[in-house]
């Protein structure tokens, strides 16, 4: 049996997020499998885990905010920017709380960030890590990020680091906004621990720990592929324009929504996927772009 939904991960220290979706195929039997959102070996929190044809919705996942909090050591820099790093810089400035407090306002918003070269991301085919790895330092474009809240949860003067709180939009690095914000009060530092929060409108709480479990209670835990879509309008179709959506045509509707992509549901509330909206010489029509419903057949 394929299973079709999300499950939400506690992922812990030192396993990769592959590991994770790795274990739940496992335990599910199941090659349809994926992730919404890598986390590092040394973060932990939520991983959302996708299921047979919510697989499709990673990519609108992927452009969901995340919440994480994070540990930040003022005094060092390190090439990763994080605490697995080799320190290739060090600074005796002492930070004061005020002079941190002064600076978060200039950390939200719209902000231009600067991927790491400790970073995923592709230059000409190859990751940015690799070439780090090999000793080769790239320029990287710079890009716009999206801090929609930060603030500061705790500091101690004494062993000078601090904790940080931050929602952040998809594609934000937590290392380079650490990196900038202590560069910004005349400092240094690296990020000591990473903990995601909120993911994709599911809480940490909600998240399961996936080290031992067993397939029934791995199934207990899937979560329907329409909760992860609640953000989105929602259209209830008759059976006769469901039949006519499935078949790859489209249906006129009359509904007042301002975004392009909607949620479409037929009238026993069984998802048939996102749909598009769009204007016609006949009047606003429906189309689906991305295939959910689940039948007995699949």
């Amino acid at each position: 049996m394929n299973y079709n939904g999300l499950i939400v991960v506690n992922k812990k220290k030192g396993i990769g997020s592959t590991d994770c979706v790795r274990k739940v195929k496992k335990v599910l039997n199941q090659k349809k499998v994926g992730h919404s959102g890598t986390l590092d070996f040394l973060a932990t929190g939520v991983l959302v885990i996708c299921l047979g044809k919510a697989t499709r919705l990673i990519e609108y996942l992927q452009k969901q905010k995340k919440t994480y909090i994070a540990g930040m050591q003022f005094g060092a820099e390190t090439d990763t920017l994080d605490i697995e790093g080799e320190i290739i810089s060090t600074t005796k400035n002492i930070v004061q709380l005020e002079d941190l407090e002064s600076k978060i306002k200039n950390f939200t918003g719209t902000i231009t960030q600067i991927p790491p070269m400790y970073s995923a991301l592709k230059q000409n085919g190859v990751r940015l890590y690799d070439l780090a790895r090999a000793g080769i330092n790239v320029e990287r474009k710079s890009r716009n990020v999206t801090i929609y809240n930060l603030e500061i949860v705790d500091f101690d003067l004494n062993k000078q680091n601090a904790i940080i709180e931050t929602t952040v939009s998809a594609g934000t690095y937590i290392r380079s906004l650490i990196d900038d914000l202590a560069k910004s009060v005349d400092s240094l530092a690296y990020m000591e621990s990473l903990v995601r929060t909120e993911s994709c409108g599911f809480n940490i709480s909600e998240a399961i720990d996936i080290d031992n479990i067993e397939k029934e209670d791995l199934v207990k835990s899937i979560i329907p592929m329409e909760v992860a879509l609640s953000n989105f309008d929602k259209i209830i179709v008759s059976e006769t324009e469901k039949a006519k959506l499935l078949n790859g045509m489209t249906v006129p509707v009359n509904i007042e929504v301002i975004e392009s992509e909607v949620l479409v549901m037929d009238i026993y509330n069984n998802i048939l996927g996102i749909g598009n909206l769009f204007e016609t010489t006949k009047g606003k029509m429906l189309k689906l772009k991305k295939h959910l419903y689940i039948n007995e057949n699949n």
